[in-house]
């Protein structure tokens, strides 16, 4: 049976976040568990996300992956089973030890909206999300997934 608080934030169809100090207390808590699994590169690049944050209310990731617009409703992280560009910048998991080697798009709240596919995301975030590269989701064909049987938490929701 899934633990309903713990899975939430991922059911939630609203923005998880509705002030800056939730935001800033989550990835107070990410960096926590970073710590714990000793990644200090990844520490050095979550504080600096942190502290752009208090800098100004919204971050620039770049151009939509799907449409291409650019603004301010551009914050929308997707995480695709594609290996992505360059190794350990994309997502990775520290419960089941896969490197942060998974491709990543970032797409627009009116994407959302309308239910974007991920056969319809034409780009995929080519190094760091604030470094606003981009790389042709077509030309990434390696498979990349979470090691399901290091997630005994997810059995049955596979």
């Amino acid at each position: 049976m899934m633990d309903e608080e713990r899975w939430s934030p991922l059911l939630n169809t609203e923005p998880i976040y509705s002030t800056l100090d939730d935001a800033k207390e989550a990835m107070e808590n990410i960096v926590a568990m970073i710590k714990k699994a000793d990644l200090s590169k990844e520490i050095d690049d979550l504080l600096s996300i942190y502290d752009e944050m208090g800098e100004k209310e919204t971050i620039d990731f770049g151009s939509c992956c799907a449409c291409g617009k650019e603004d301010k409703t551009v914050r929308n992280f997707v995480m695709l089973n594609v290996k992505g560009h360059i190794p350990g910048t994309g997502w990775g998991c520290v419960v089941c030890g896969i490197p942060a080697d998974g491709a990543t798009a970032v797409i627009c709240d009116e994407c959302v909206q309308r239910n974007v596919r991920t056969e319809e995301i034409k780009w995929v975030i080519k190094g760091y999300p604030l470094e606003k590269g981009r790389g042709l989701r077509s030309e990434l064909t390696e498979y990349w997934d979470h090691n399901r049987s290091r997630h005994p938490e997810m059995d049955g929701l596979w």
